[in-house]
């Protein structure tokens, strides 16, 4: 070949030989893989998720693993306790009454509450809010959004870490800056 000529890169064989499957066929039935024998598949082993069980609803209609679900139902029973010392207990909806679906949907609201104290008190301890700003109003609607996003394992993880803190009773106000600062709200009316 001379080295002015381009390579040929045209393929080995001809397209004729080529097996396309048409459009109404699966590539997979034109060229099946071969079948596993029994025994191959007996030998793989189960995969283990980390979690044990079946599949189940939680109070909220979000399908979970069985032992997630108790791992939240427990953790959500403590902070349950935790939201009514602190007196963070939402006010109740309508008639008490033991039925575990409305026991359950309450202990969820509760720990709820004790996520959001959480995530409010974190925002007042980390930050110097300019002056007139509504620091209590949006600090509580972000808290809100935070636990509303939490997928079963984040909220069984945050769950832990805030029972696991000391001071749950220590709540703190929001920290505005100093007048003498000049940092004021641009959204504050003059």
């Amino acid at each position: 070949m001379d080295a002015r000529e381009p390579a040929s890169f045209a393929p080995q064989q001809p397209a004729a030989s080529l097996a396309i499957p048409a459009r109404h066929e699966r590539a997979s039935d034109a060229h099946p893989l071969p079948a596993l024998p029994a025994s191959a598949l007996a030998a793989v082993p189960a995969l283990d998720s980390g979690h044990a069980g079946t599949a189940v609803e939680r109070a909220d209609g979000t399908p979970d693993n069985s032992r997630l679900a108790s791992e939240i139902g427990v953790l959500e029973s403590e902070a349950a306790r935790v939201a009514e010392a602190l007196g963070l207990a939402p006010a109740e909806r309508g008639e008490s009454s033991r039925e575990p679906a409305r026991e359950a949907a309450q202990r969820q609201r509760l720990a709820d509450a004790v996520l959001v104290e959480h995530f409010v008190q974190d925002a007042y301890r980390g930050t110097l809010f300019p002056i007139a700003y509504p620091a209590a109003e949006r600090a509580r609607a972000a808290a809100e959004s935070q636990v509303r996003g939490l997928t079963p394992e984040m909220r069984r993880d945050m769950l832990e870490v805030v029972l696991a803190r000391e001071d749950l009773d220590e709540r703190v106000g929001p920290t505005f800056a100093p007048p003498e600062s000049g940092m004021v709200w641009e959204g504050a009316s003059p």
